[in-house]
């Protein structure tokens, strides 16, 4: 079960730094860039977004590495985890509607490409995140269920 719990806790915290990178990877390359990169609204809202995101990920990223050190302590089925996980969907809402954001540079790149698939990925960029906060939000209501049953058969006993 350590070995378990120590290789979740490995994965989510090699999460929290693919945000990072990529944060670092975008500043250098704004910051090194011979063109202006703010010469329209839409390249603007698309890094200004990403920024968001990126802030909002590491948010997210937090409040599921407290989740996950609740496992070995048996407070999994407890309010406390109800809260976080009402916090990790609240984040994954927020990014959800700030991707919003990238949809006029993906159009401003397909209306000069001329290639209107170009729009149909933006669209799966901005639904992944939707589809995993309708995860998260079926998740919460079977956590607030497992409280519930918990909290019921404690009384019983």
């Amino acid at each position: 079960m350590k070995s378990k719990l120590f290789f979740i806790q490995l994965i989510v915290s090699v999460f929290c730094f693919v945000p990072l990178l990529l944060g670092t990877l975008l500043t250098i390359q704004l910051s090194t860039n011979p063109t202006n990169p703010f010469s329209n609204w839409q390249t603007t809202l698309f890094i200004l977004v990403l920024y968001l995101i990126l802030l909002v990920t590491l948010l997210l990223n937090f409040f599921l590495l407290r989740l996950v050190k609740t496992f070995p302590s048996k407070e999994t089925f407890t309010k406390k985890s109800l809260k976080l996980s009402s916090k990790i969907r609240s984040c994954l809402l927020c990014i959800t509607i700030l991707a919003f954001g990238i949809l006029p540079k993906f159009y401003q790149i397909a209306d000069m490409s001329d290639s209107p698939g170009i729009l149909l990925i933006a669209f799966v960029l901005l639904f992944i995140p939707f589809f995993i906060y309708i995860l998260s939000s079926i998740l919460i209501d079977l956590l607030k269920q497992a409280i519930y049953l918990k909290n019921d058969y404690d009384l019983t006993v």
